[in-house]
């Protein structure tokens, strides 16, 4: 299986389509989460039928920003559990049932004052459906300031109220191969900032179910972000017992749950499926 994601900054340029239906001709991945669409319901039907998926679940944009798109394969046997401006929900298993983990595609708030609420929702998310886990796609925030290049200092209460946030999750970064840094201003010279806002993060559950996971950091030209591509090898297919996992240096080091968030979280999100 293959996921993709990918924070396409709006589906009405005609070169970001062709963009998307390049990657999905070549890369041919199962699942396709795309944020910023821009776009609603009515005008994605469209969309669905370029790519040539049979199914697609979609979170309307808010006037001219927003909007969050989930295309999967007939077959794929996804089921959305919930949803919100932030992010999908969704539990994905195998033809016969027998293997169930849980999707979050996951848009994290651009701006900085309203980071401590979809950390909140990450919380909540983490508490209900427990499932080998699964999270990707833009969250808008950097760990460290490794991952950052250029302008001013990143604050040191933002970086860790998102570290705090994934210890409390118990979830952890799978790294990458290819470009470090996900996101750029476009700019050059002493104008220049990257820094890396894309990632996949799991739960030990869910690394143990695919040890073999890759994500792949790919490049474009129509947004300022880099889609990433996972690549998906379940354990038992390849006859190999499940691979031990090891944090790497650039990974942070993740462990303890901490007290369950208020309940009150649940009255906020739209429950599908």
């Amino acid at each position: 299986m293959i996921v993709l994601s990918w924070n396409c900054r709006g589906l009405r340029n005609p070169h970001t389509v062709h963009d998307v239906r390049w990657m999905v001709k070549v890369k041919r991945p199962n699942l396709v989460f795309l944020m910023e669409t821009k776009l609603r319901q009515n005008k994605m039907e469209g969309i669905r039928m370029k790519l040539g998926f049979g199914n697609m679940f979609v979170v309307d944009c808010v006037g001219w920003s927003g909007g969050l798109v989930l295309f999967w394969e007939d077959g794929s046997g996804v089921e959305i559990q919930n949803f919100s401006h932030q992010h999908i929900n969704a539990i994905v298993s195998n033809q016969n049932h027998s293997m169930e983990w849980k999707f979050t595609g996951f848009y994290g708030h651009p701006e900085a004052s309203k980071r401590n609420e979809v950390w909140d929702l990450l919380k909540y998310l983490a508490q209900i459906c427990p499932k080998p886990w699964m999270c990707i796609g833009d969250f808008n925030e950097v760990m460290t300031m490794s991952e950052k290049r250029g302008a001013n200092v990143r604050p040191r209460g933002l970086m860790q109220a998102f570290q705090h946030t994934l210890e409390e999750c118990e979830m952890a970064d799978l790294g990458y191969c290819g470009p470090k840094f996900t996101w750029s201003n476009c700019q050059e010279g002493v104008g220049l900032i990257k820094e890396r806002l894309d990632r996949v993060l799991a739960n030990h559950e869910w690394r143990s179910l695919f040890p073999d996971a890759v994500n792949h950091v790919s490049v474009t030209t129509n947004s300022d972000h880099a889609p990433l591509f996972l690549h998906l090898l379940h354990s038992q297919s390849t006859g190999r017992k499940k691979a031990k996992f090891r944090y790497e240096s650039c990974w942070a080091a993740l462990a303890g749950c901490k007290d369950a968030i208020d309940s009150a979280w649940s009255k906020q999100y739209t429950q599908g499926g």
